[in-house]
């Protein structure tokens, strides 16, 4: 089963947030369990939302990374996490966004054999 993450950091500056990804060096070497990342700012911090294969691939990530990255850079913030199960993914325009976003990281994104078409349940093959 997929599940959806979310992180709710308040206090975290954008270049904390930065020199985290940078640390953990997720954008040229992700971990293996995660099919999407996306951050924005929220008052006072920023939201973290991901998509992972499995509740554990995304824990061991807080354990093995995420933590000893904070650590690390001194960073110790209060993140409010949740993990839910994923009901369904729906991303038409997601090659567009590639072509024509500077910020979009070719291999974070979801390759489905069927370009222009992103369906959990018709490629992914499990359960909801």
């Amino acid at each position: 089963m997929m599940y959806v993450t979310t992180i709710d950091i308040v206090g975290l500056t954008a270049e904390e947030y930065r020199a985290v990804l940078n640390k953990m060096g997720v954008e040229t070497h992700p971990a293996a369990n995660i099919f999407l990342h996306l951050a924005t700012t929220i008052e006072g911090g920023y939201r973290i939302v991901e998509i992972w294969d499995s509740k554990e691939g995304f824990e061991e990530f807080l354990q093995k990374r995420l933590a000893p990255a904070n650590q690390a850079l001194g960073i110790n913030r209060d993140a409010k996490i949740s993990i839910t199960p994923l009901h369904n993914f729906f991303g038409p325009r997601l090659e567009s966004f590639r072509a024509s976003s500077a910020l979009f990281q070719a291999h974070l994104i979801v390759r489905l054999p069927n370009p222009g078409r992103y369906s959990v349940r018709d490629h992914f093959k499990f359960k909801l």
